[in-house]
């Protein structure tokens, strides 16, 4: 019985020092990857940048439309590299704008002239039926959008979003001077229809 117990007793340190050396080998990478104790994003109140903050209070006014400005924490190529910007946009619509809306956030940059870029985010955040009732404030968001878009550190994406019966109309900016992301936009995020 004795030499049982021994015979388990080294298994167990056997499998001890398995489960120990995998766990510090699959370690390693960890190092790299984010720090799970501290937060990727920070809610904020408003937009740093005064265009930006000129958006978001147009933006506020109207019924239903789901706002939020958020810091990313760990900025890293994000100032230079366009493709970063967009997925961080995304990843905060993902995280606090709707998490149902998954892979499927389709976004662009919108082109030609200024009127027609602001034309473009109207028509994909569908201003005709979100904001029907609403002109003096359309207005105003026109004319908010207009600023961010003379700002080249404000770079705008707009488009639509969808996932487990959950649609948007939505856009996003990411600011680059103080890495920053603002997204706009109306859906139907956690409601049955």
């Amino acid at each position: 019985m004795k030499s049982l117990t021994l015979v388990a007793a080294a298994l167990i340190a056997v499998f001890a020092s398995a489960c120990t050396a995998d766990a510090t080998d699959a370690s390693a990478p960890d190092q790299q990857s984010e720090d799970l104790t501290k937060a990727r994003f920070t809610s904020l109140k408003h937009p740093t940048n005064k265009a930006l903050a000129g958006l978001d209070t147009a933006g506020g006014k109207f019924k239903n439309a789901y706002i939020g400005t958020y810091r990313f924490n760990k900025a890293g190529p994000e100032a230079h590299d366009a493709d970063a910007r967009e997925k961080r946009i995304k990843e905060v619509m993902h995280r606090y704008m709707c998490g149902f809306f998954d892979e499927s956030i389709d976004i662009g940059r919108n082109t030609g002239s200024v009127d027609k870029k602001v034309a473009t985010v109207l028509s994909d955040v569908d201003m005709d039926n979100n904001a029907y009732d609403q002109d003096t404030d359309l207005a105003g968001f026109s004319d908010a959008m207009k600023k961010v878009y003379a700002e080249s550190s404000l770079d705008v994406l707009s488009g639509s979003a969808s996932g487990n019966n959950t649609m948007g109309e939505i856009m996003g900016v990411y600011d680059t001077t103080h890495n920053e992301v603002f997204f706009f936009g109306f859906t139907n995020c956690g409601s049955d229809d």
